[in-house]
């Protein structure tokens, strides 16, 4: 149990107790002064508004953790989306790599024939 269900749960308790026409002294605890007798009505109408307060805050602080866990499945959706972004890339990367080597092979390829066949053609007595 929060702090804040704690001090609503005793702010209905007290309430309750008013409307039940319980006699409740209270201590205020900023000044040394003995327990003084409190109008129960006052002190009901100032414990529902503060009840309400309470209630209220409490609300906000749900909304507020509830936006703050969708912005986490934001984020974690956002993560996964740039991990695979991040996963295309290399993939990307592999082929062009491989795509790069092929061209270097061909490139020798052609170059060793292009040797052989101006070879055959000095062999055969002709100029280059």
């Amino acid at each position: 149990m929060t702090d804040h269900d704690t001090t609503i749960r005793e702010a209905r308790e007290y309430r309750d107790a008013l409307t039940s026409g319980d006699v409740i002294t209270v201590q205020i605890k900023s000044t040394a002064k003995p327990l003084v007798p409190v109008d129960p009505d006052k002190l009901s109408g100032m414990l529902e508004a503060l009840l309400a307060v309470i209630e209220q805050q409490q609300a906000t602080i749900e909304r507020f953790e509830a936006s703050n866990r969708y912005g986490d499945q934001m984020i974690f959706a956002q993560s996964d989306v740039i991990g695979e972004l991040n996963n295309d890339v290399s993939d990307l990367r592999a082929t062009i790599d491989r795509q790069a080597e092929t061209l270097r092979r061909v490139r020798e390829r052609a170059n060793d024939y292009a040797d052989a066949g101006l070879a055959r053609i000095l062999d055969a007595g002709g100029e280059g």
